[in-house]
């Protein structure tokens, strides 16, 4: 039977709506064998920041057509731009797809009435407490729930006859903090602190609250406070919050079920929309103060300290460990002992494979400062075609995994022998600032798993990887400089830097080990006239020939160089009669070069050498100076003038 295969795009901004969504789904989705494929990231402040740019890439991973629908938490995905570019990828590819929260142009739409629920709010703010002058905490830019309800806001006070004025909104980004700064805010104002605060979620209006109460600020008793979403520790809060309560796990299990429906039978396009409940408590003052503060709330509460110092340790052992690692490979090692904090069933960790191809590190010539800042600032823009899965394990036993081609898959073959009827299967994109390494599988993740710890996980796994690669890039471009440093650039031997590191590692070898030690001089025969008669291009090719010839006949362990012009040595250790050989030998295999090339002219080279046993006191200059002079000697004692084949002129 087919996979039945659900998408589900969300972004983790607020770990209580993710949670209860997504295990409405979960169970909806498993009453019909669907496995559901959750696509998430914790992108949020836009698409201009490159750390955004690089979560929200985990959207482009998945191949549409190969699944039966998708679920789009819209409301999570901060900006729009980023919603309505993947709802036109979903539409182009014809998937069954339900918005969330927000009406998004192509998909259905499933949510609550963000208006109507705002207006809710106001109207109980305005009639039943009596409350004029009102202001309103709302969302980040480009967020559409943000927009409405700021919308809903200003409509519900323009229609009670109320000023509206722009510095009565305050611009949060629904988290904590800015809900702290928007009192600050409010302070600064001519006329000061409001009656009531009316804010866009529940994570700002405890912001509110708290900045009110370090000012002295009496909640409800002189500000009146109200929140959106009604999350877990709503109610638990001091004081308890008046909000709105949405119901996130029916949701997600009427949209699971939505899709599902609309997969069977296409031509359903009404959607689905909840109803919401106006929670009235202390914020508000429609509920006594409870003084009692349970056991249930206690436990809740110290479980949350220890969770969160458990979760610091964990992250100071995990960095230390990570930050030690200066190879890829040490870095999976140690990423294997600190897989079971995300608590799953099975988790994967999917990187390019050209990544950790330590010859695809750095491919072109680094000689360029400009080339080497473009290898350091990376180019990686899409998920890898080739992966390779660094980690994989299941109930915390490592296993071995297949490189896989990219385009065809997005799980490893391996998970087959695993999968139930049923599976949940949440994707994270690894990566740093915008350049995207891969991806990580967590599969069937226990309820409870940690949101900041997941996020931490990543980031530290992400840095750590650019850490990595940068360090490779950065030797790799030392080797290649320090190449260039002691290289002759045309013929590719040592030049005279490259001569005086490794000629002295050859003479203390020597002299360990009482072996001769040899330096053969050899001279490029009529280089000035070859020069002027056809060009120093043409010349550049005689001398490269030469060096071509010693490269050919010379052993891995001898030191060839290029002292400059027509003059080349090599240092090696050898008998004198298999030095003589050698020297005969480049005469052979110049001879042979000079039939392939056909040139105008002959290429010959003339060599004399010296020999000695080393010790302490040998001084390795002398030792050349002498095999110079032996040169010169070959090179009177040559009778034969080499033949210039272009204008018969002669080379000596």
């Amino acid at each position: 039977m087919a996979e039945k295969k659900l998408a589900v795009f969300i972004t983790e901004w607020d770990p209580h709506f993710w949670s209860r969504i997504l295990k409405g789904i979960r169970n909806r989705a498993k009453l019909d064998d669907y496995d559901v494929f959750v696509f998430d990231c914790f992108g949020g402040a836009g698409t201009k920041r490159k750390h955004d740019i690089g979560e929200f890439r985990i959207f482009d991973l998945p191949d549409l057509t190969k699944f039966d629908g998708a679920i789009v938490a819209a409301s999570t995905i901060i900006p729009t731009s980023v919603v309505k570019s993947l709802a036109n990828k979903i539409v182009e590819r014809g998937c069954p797809a339900i918005s969330l929260e927000v009406p998004i142009e192509g998909l259905d739409f499933g949510g609550i009435s963000n208006h109507d629920s705002i207006i809710m709010i106001m109207d109980h703010v305005i009639v039943h407490h009596k409350c004029e002058r009102i202001y309103f905490v709302t969302g980040p830019e480009g967020n559409a729930e943000a927009s409405m309800r700021k919308n809903a806001y200003i409509e519900a006070m323009q229609k009670a006859g109320l000023e509206v004025r722009d510095e009565y909104i305050f611009t949060g980004t629904y988290e904590f903090e800015s809900g702290y700064r928007a009192v600050d805010y409010y302070n600064t104002l001519p006329d000061g602190l409001p009656q009531a605060i009316v804010c866009a979620n529940d994570a700002m209006a405890m912001g509110v609250c708290r900045r009110l109460d370090e000012l002295g600020v009496e909640v409800p008793e002189q500000v009146i406070v109200t929140g959106f979403d009604n999350i877990e520790t709503a109610n638990d809060y001091v004081p308890s919050l008046t909000t709105v309560a949405r119901p996130k796990k029916e949701l997600g299990a009427l949209a699971c079920d939505y899709i599902i429906r609309k997969i069977e039978n296409p031509e359903i396009n009404t959607g689905l929309q909840c109803k919401t409940k106006l929670e009235h408590r202390e914020s508000c003052g429609c509920q006594s103060a409870n003084l009692y503060v349970g056991r249930k709330f206690r436990l809740q509460h110290f479980r949350q300290i220890e969770e969160e110092a458990n979760l610091s340790r964990f992250m100071n052992r995990m960095m230390a460990r990570v930050t030690d690692c200066d190879w890829f490979s040490e870095l999976f090692i140690c990423l294997q002992d600190f897989v079971d904090m995300l608590e799953c069933e099975r988790f994967y960790f999917c990187i390019d494979q050209s990544l950790i191809d330590d010859s695809c590190v750095v491919a072109t010539d680094v000689s360029d400062m400009s080339v080497i800042n473009e290898h350091l600032r990376g180019t990686i823009e899409s998920f890898p075609e080739r992966v390779s899965v660094a980690v994989a394990c299941n109930k915390g036993e490592a296993f071995k995994c297949k490189d896989y081609d990219g385009n065809e898959r997005i799980l490893p073959v391996e998970e087959d022998q695993f999968k139930s009827s049923s599976d949940l299967y949440i994707y994270e994109p690894v990566h740093y600032q915008d350049n995207i390494f891969g991806y990580c599988v967590m599969v069937n993740p226990t309820p409870g798993q940690r949101i900041l710890g997941v996020n931490k996980w990543l980031l530290m796994v992400g840095n750590a990887i650019e850490t990595i690669r940068r360090k490779h890039v950065m030797n790799m471009a030392i080797k290649q400089l320090d190449q260039l440093y002691t290289t002759d650039p045309l013929t590719g031997l040592y030049n005279r830097f490259g001569f005086e590191r490794y000629s002295s590692d050859m003479l203390d070898a020597c002299t360990k080990d009482k072996k001769p030690l040899v330096a053969v001089f050899f001279d490029l025969d009529g280089l000035k006239l070859i020069n002027d008669e056809f060009g120093h291009e043409i010349g550049d090719i005689a001398i490269k020939t030469v060096a071509e010839a010693l490269k050919e006949v010379s052993d891995d362990q001898d030191v060839i160089v290029r002292l400059g012009g027509d003059e080349f040595l090599a240092l090696c250790s050898r008998d004198n009669e298999t030095i003589e050989t050698k020297i005969k030998r480049v005469d052979e295999v110049l001879e042979k070069k000079n039939k392939e090339l056909d040139l105008p002219f002959y290429v010959s080279a003339s060599g004399g050498y010296r020999s000695v046993i080393p010790d302490e006191n040998t001084d390795i200059d002398e030792l050349i100076e002498e095999a110079d002079q032996a040169m010169y000697e070959v090179k009177k004692k040559k009778k034969e003038t080499i033949s210039l084949q272009n204008n018969k002129n002669s080379i000596s």
